[in-house]
């Protein structure tokens, strides 16, 4: 408790002194301001509550840690209580959440926002969203409408809201069905790549098919970019996504799943593993619940805003998640007519679909924003170039109604049947039951193209280029019961290149899936224990690759080089936050790909581009004759593979020199690779965020953490073997930093410590009755 009055003092000074003070002076009122939140922080020990609307009584238990166990008599009296425990423990977030892909974000923040609502209510996905809620089944709608009669009972009838509609002067609005729903459609995006075609018209442009082969390499043919001169128009619209970009919404970069069938299982049962790798905030994306009434016996994680399960487990199946990677989004370049009313097609002049948009902000005028659209969809228009996005999410998708289909499923073939309605964002869905059945499927609606494979934008007049269905689910990638005894995926290119269909183009490096299978083969029989060590894992097989080159070709040039060869050399390979190595490995190849790559981009004017895989660096290191990268084009010499690898090293020892000193055994990995979990609105107040540590991992590592100061890694983790379960995630269930449940469960998520995952005689915290009226 010493603790929480304190961050609520540190609160108080960070609302005076983050804008001056005028801002936030009506946080200090005695009775509004924000000491409220320290003085009513955790759930009563026993509380009822009356609601009319309920069939029967609710019970909710909250165990030690904040995890909600929903025991109901009717279905939709269960989902009402998880609609209402959402909106206890995270309403502003969800608020937050509804409001990004709605494009009406400047409402709450003002001005800051405008640019974020033009580009999503130019895209549009709160346009599908009723005729998406008009689609679900009877059975499921009323699932989804008794979840926000939840939420919607919570904000009538709370008498404290979150701390942060204090700090925004704002108040929550009813929640309603298409909030939910497009929510959905905004993790899909996000998950879904978005503006990877645009980024390889300008690297095409400028470097030509061939650098771009041996760059981004692939076995199906590169296409020549069909509409030259495109790159400031892309390069603008990349622009005006990155506005987009926010802590109010996680990204994914990876994740990992496995499945062990009982023959390599100690406890004789399937086992199952999931790691989603996403963005992490505080409060997490995640939110764990239990869930128990006549059709429904199901845990595991929601999204807060959202009623089914998306991750976990029931009594009979598991299930988990990873990102397919699949190319579902095309963008066509169309010619619009000079009063920009049609656009050609196939010869013969078509009419554009002009939709009006108010966008209203927060402390200013509303604004009108016109909108066009083709039948590819809606046009995204910068420097005079017009592109249509066709995307699947743009269409009528079933996901909640298929997740709930899975939450209840008893049976392989049930669970099937709710698979077949997820549509949007392309997974790749790991499974396994008590009866001992493993299998591995990916899903999700991934167009057949006529011509092409969309991997740069289009012309869209020619027709040529035209989606002419999906591929049937019974195609899609997928396996049963392998002979090998385990599935595992890890974002890695699901299928051989002999698969009759195209799926994409952007693969995450070999390496995680590569270590998760050598660990799962070379075990003979895997318990629990080994499962949470995989996730854990932080052996870097890049290195094993290349610091053997580094070793081979450098030759120190000073006292503090030789040492840090030394400690490369004696290294076994992980990436510890304790080690000192790491540090060096990581910070010399930062050196190497700005030191190969940065001249050609830069003489090509896309400096800001992305550079190649790791996959690709390795195979130019390794590979013979060299490649041309390795030459500075800025320069007269030819330089050579070895001169870019010493000149590397000595600006990566140069560098940590600068930084630690010249004393090697301090430069530690932890010191300069340190994880970041902030709070929605912790730039403006840094009180709320939790303080960096130093974390293990890196961008190859199974337990995953790119970048020197990373926000992403795994959001969640789960093991199951329907005997022992466990789990954990980086944050709490509860959004008020003045909870024990803020952040309790960091400091074991950052040490791959876990929690039991325990649905029976769990201590119980708090007990909430909701009472039929």
């Amino acid at each position: 408790m010493k603790d929480k009055a304190i961050l609520a003092v540190l609160v108080i000074i960070l609302c005076i002194f983050s804008y001056a003070i005028s801002p936030f002076m009506f946080c200090l009122h005695p009775y509004s301001g924000v000491w409220k939140y320290s003085l009513s922080v955790e759930h009563p020990v026993h509380e009822e509550i009356t609601v009319d609307v309920l069939k029967n009584d609710v019970r909710i238990e909250r165990d030690i840690h904040g995890i909600p166990h929903i025991y109901a008599e009717d279905d939709l009296d269960l989902f009402f209580a998880l609609g209402y425990v959402h909106a206890q423990d995270r309403l502003f977030q969800m608020d937050l959440q509804r409001r990004l892909p709605s494009g009406r974000l400047a409402e709450l923040v003002g001005e800051a926002a405008y640019e974020s609502d033009t580009f999503y209510r130019t895209l549009g996905m709160h346009r599908i969203c009723q005729q998406t809620y008009d689609e679900l089944s009877p059975w499921s709608r009323e699932i989804l409408d008794s979840y926000c009669e939840g939420i919607n009972f919570f904000i009538e009838t709370t008498e404290l809201l979150p701390l942060e509609y204090t700090l925004l002067e704002a108040e929550p609005e009813e929640w309603t069905p298409l909030d939910s729903i497009v929510f959905g459609k905004m993790m899909a995006w996000e998950l879904s790549g978005n503006f990877y075609d645009l980024e390889m018209q300008k690297l095409e442009e400028a470097l030509g098919v061939t650098g771009v082969e041996e760059l981004f390499p692939s076995e199906r043919p590169q296409e020549i970019p069909i509409i030259p001169g495109l790159s400031s128009a892309c390069d603008q619209i990349l622009l005006w996504g990155t506005k987009t970009d926010s802590n109010f919404f996680p990204v994914t970069v990876g994740s990992n799943n496995w499945a062990v069938a009982p023959q390599k299982s100690m406890s004789g049962q399937a086992m199952l593993c999931n790691d989603p790798h996403l963005t992490t905030t505080l409060p997490s994306l995640w939110y764990l619940v239990h869930l128990i009434s006549p059709s429904f016996g199901v845990t595991g994680v929601t999204f807060p805003g959202a009623p089914p399960v998306i991750i976990g487990r029931n009594e009979y199946i598991a299930w988990g998640l990873t990102n397919t990677g699949a190319d579902v989004i095309d963008f066509y370049v169309e010619t619009l007519s000079e009063d920009s009313t049609s656009y050609l097609f196939q010869g013969k002049w078509q009419d554009i679909t002009t939709i009006e948009e108010t966008i209203f902000i927060k402390g200013e005028e509303e604004r009108t924003l016109s909108v066009m659209e083709t039948h590819h969809g809606p046009i995204l228009e910068r420097d005079g170039a017009h592109f249509a996005v066709q995307w699947t999410g743009l269409d009528v998708t079933l996901e909640f109604e298929g997740l709930l289909l899975i939450n209840k499923a008893t049976t392989y073939e049930e669970y099937l049947t709710g698979l077949r309605l997820f549509s949007v964002p392309a997974q790749n869905f790991v499974y396994a039951d008590v009866e001992g059945t493993i299998a591995i499927r990916s899903t999700g609606k991934i167009p057949i193209r006529k011509t092409g494979t969309g991997r740069i934008p289009v012309d869209g007049a020619s027709g040529a280029y035209e989606w002419t269905g999906y591929i049937p689910f019974e195609e899609l990638p997928h396996a049963l019961n392998p002979p090998q005894g385990y599935l595992a995926s890890a974002n890695q290119i699901p299928v051989a290149h002999d698969y009759p269909f195209y799926l994409g183009f952007i693969w995450a490096d070999r390496y995680r899936a590569e270590r998760i299978n050598t660990l799962l083969r070379e075990k003979g029989t895997l318990t629990t224990e080994d499962m949470m060590a995989i996730q854990s894992d932080v052996y870097d097989i890049p290195a094993s690759i290349v610091v053997p080159i580094i070793l081979q070709v450098v030759e120190p040039a000073s006292d503090c080089e030789r040492t840090a060869l030394e400690y490369l050399k004696t290294w076994n390979l992980y990436d510890e936050r304790t080690q000192v190595a790491p540090t060096i490995f990581h910070t010399f190849l930062d050196h190497l790909k700005e030191t190969m790559f940065h001249d050609e981009y830069e003489k090509a004017g896309i400096a800001d581009s992305p550079y190649p895989q790791m996959e690709t660096v390795e195979a130019m290191l390794t590979s013979c004759p060299p490649s041309s990268f390795f030459d500075d084009v800025m320069t007269t010499e030819i330089e050579t593979r070895e001169d870019i690898i010493s000149t590397s090293f000595s600006e990566t020892v140069s560098e940590l020199e600068e930084l630690f000193g010249s004393d090697v055994s301090t430069w530690l990995y932890g010191r300069k690779h340190v994880y970041r979990l902030e709070h929605l609105m912790g730039s403006v107040i840094s009180a709320l965020n939790y303080p960096e540590f130093g974390y293990d991992g890196s961008e190859y590592t199974i337990d995953v953490a790119g970048g020197w100061t990373t926000v992403h890694g795994p959001s969640w983790r789960q093991v199951i073997d329907f005997q022992q379960n466990y789990c954990i995630y980086p944050g709490g269930q509860v959004s008020n930093p003045f909870s024990i449940h803020y952040t309790d469960f960091v400091e074991s998520w950052k040490e791959s410590e876990y929690i039991p995952w325990i649905l029976e005689g769990y201590g119980i915290e708090s007990v909430l009755i909701l009472r039929r009226g």
